[in-house]
C-alpha cells in the first residue's frame, strides 16, 4: 500500500516537473517571438526612414545646389519638407562652421560643452576636455596630412578618449562635427539656433552680436526690400560642408537619418555634392 502511495507520488512529482518544464519552454519560446517581432518591427522602421530620409535630403540638396534657396543674412541654417512617398520628412541643412570643431576647439570651449549640454560638472568637464586635447596630441587616431595631431573622423571617435560615455555623446552630438584639424572652435553666424541658447549664458556677447547681425541682414534681404539683392543675399549652393538632418515620423516616434555632405565639384560623380558619411537611423530624443 505504501509502495502505491510512494509510486504514485513519484508519478505526480514528475508530472509537475514536466508541466513546469514545458511552461518554461513555452515562455521562452513567446518572449523569443516578442523580440523577433520586435527586432524586424526595427528592421522595417530603419528601411522606410532609409529610404524616406535619403530621398528627402537629395531632394534639399538638389534645391541647395541649384539655387532654389536663398541666403538670409548670414545664418545659413536651412529647412524644408517634402514628401516621399507616404512620409512627409523635413530636413535641416547646418552648416559645419557652425558646430564645435572637436578636432580644433580648445580645451575652454570643450568644456563648456561637457559642462553645459553635456550635463557634466564643472571640474570633471575640465578634465574631460584636457583629456581630449591630450588625445588628440598623443592619441592612436588617423594622423593628420604631414603627420600632424591625431584626429576625429567621426563625432563618434569621442568615445575613444577615457571619460567620454555614450550619455555624454548622445547629448553633445547635435553641437558637434569632426570636420579635421582646421580651425578653432565655430563660427557664431553659422551656429544653429539651438547652439547660440545652449551658450548664451557662457558667450553673451558672441550670441547677441551674431543674433543682432542675423537680424540686420534678414530685414536687408527680406522680399521687397531695396537691399535685398546685396551682401548676404543670394542663392546658396557655391560650396560648403553642411550636416543634413532628415526626420521622418514613423509611428508615434520622430526617427532622424544624418548626413554629412561637401556641396561643389564631385570628382565622383556629376553631382553637384558629394555624401562623406551617413549615420544609421535613430529614434531623435528632444535636446
Amino acid at each position: 500500500m505504501r509502495g502505491g502511495r510512494r509510486q504514485r507520488g513519484v508519478a505526480l512529482a514528475i508530472v509537475v516537473w514536466f508541466l513546469a518544464a514545458m511552461s518554461l519552454l513555452v515562455a521562452g519560446i513567446v518572449y523569443q517571438a516578442r523580440v523577433d517581432v520586435r527586432m524586424a518591427q526595427i528592421h522595417v522602421a530603419q528601411a522606410r526612414v532609409e529610404a524616406a530620409g535619403d530621398g528627402a535630403t537629395r531632394l534639399m540638396l538638389a534645391a541647395l545646389a541649384s539655387g532654389q534657396l536663398q541666403r538670409q543674412g548670414e545664418a545659413q541654417t536651412f529647412s524644408g519638407e517634402f514628401r516621399v512617398g507616404d512620409d512627409l520628412v523635413r530636413v535641416e541643412l547646418v552648416p559645419q562652421a557652425g558646430l564645435i570643431n572637436i578636432n580644433g576647439a580648445p580645451a575652454e570651449l570643450l568644456a563648456e560643452l561637457f559642462a553645459g549640454p553635456g550635463g557634466l560638472q564643472p571640474g570633471d568637464a575640465q578634465q574631460l576636455a584636457l583629456s581630449v586635447v591630450q588625445w588628440r596630441a598623443t592619441g592612436s587616431g588617423r594622423r593628420a596630412l604631414g603627420g600632424g595631431m591625431s584626429q576625429f573622423d567621426t563625432v563618434e571617435d569621442l568615445l575613444k578618449v577615457n571619460g567620454v560615455s555614450r550619455t555624454l555623446l548622445d547629448n553633445i552630438r547635435d553641437y558637434i562635427a569632426a570636420p579635421g584639424p582646421g580651425g578653432a572652435g565655430l563660427d557664431w553666424m553659422a551656429a544653429p539656433s539651438a547652439l547660440l541658447e545652449r551658450f548664451r549664458d557662457r558667450h553673451p556677447q558672441q550670441v547677441a552680436a551674431a543674433l543682432k547681425r542675423r537680424e540686420k541682414l534678414a530685414d536687408l534681404t527680406a522680399p521687397g526690400s531695396s537691399r535685398a539683392s546685396g551682401a548676404g543675399a543670394g542663392p546658396v549652393g557655391a560650396g560648403g560642408n553642411f550636416r543634413v538632418d532628415a526626420t521622418v515620423m514613423y509611428g508615434d516616434k520622430p526617427w532622424l537619418r544624418r548626413s554629412w555632405v561637401a556641396l561643389g565639384n564631385n570628382v565622383r560623380s556629376a553631382l553637384p555634392w558629394q555624401v562623406i558619411r551617413v549615420e544609421a537611423p535613430r529614434v531623435r530624443i528632444a535636446g
